[in-house]
């Protein structure tokens, strides 16, 4: 057998399968292309009006801590995630792996390029965001 790209063999205990018949549909291994990395980033809902669909990402995982990786946001998914200091919104990126350094489930921080404003008005959105949510909402 073999795959059509370069990656790694995810499935254990492989050479137990040698020599033995599968049932049609039953999968061999699992195997996962190396050479492209996809990331899941979690930006509040505040800021998700910010990000768009091809910005740039700059990744630093906590194994490679000096170095910096490149990529882009592919997907912004639809559903929004309750967490403990608030709602968050999952974005996808996308980052070449040419050299094999990214592995599956590494953690790390990431940056995602946003549209740019001065830095007055940076420092005032949550100002302008309490008075068009909140004070809104009370006025009858």
């Amino acid at each position: 057998l073999r795959i059509p790209f370069d990656g790694n063999i995810l499935s254990l205990h492989v050479k137990d399968r040698t020599h033995s018949f599968l049932p049609v549909g039953t999968p061999f291994a699992e195997v996962e292309n190396t050479g492209t990395v996809t990331a899941q980033i979690d930006i509040t809902e505040s800021d998700i009006q910010h990000v768009k669909v091809g910005a740039a990402v700059r990744a630093r995982p906590s194994a490679w801590f000096n170095d910096e990786f490149e990529g882009k946001v592919t997907l912004i998914d639809r559903n929004v995630t309750q967490k403990s200091f608030g709602n968050v919104i999952r974005v996808i990126a996308t980052f070449d792996n040419k050299d094999g350094r990214l592995i599956t489930g590494m953690a790390g921080q990431a940056k995602v390029e946003a549209t740019t404003m001065p830095v007055w008005q940076a420092f005032t959105q949550a100002i302008w965001r309490f008075v068009r949510v909140h004070l809104w909402a009370w006025i009858p």
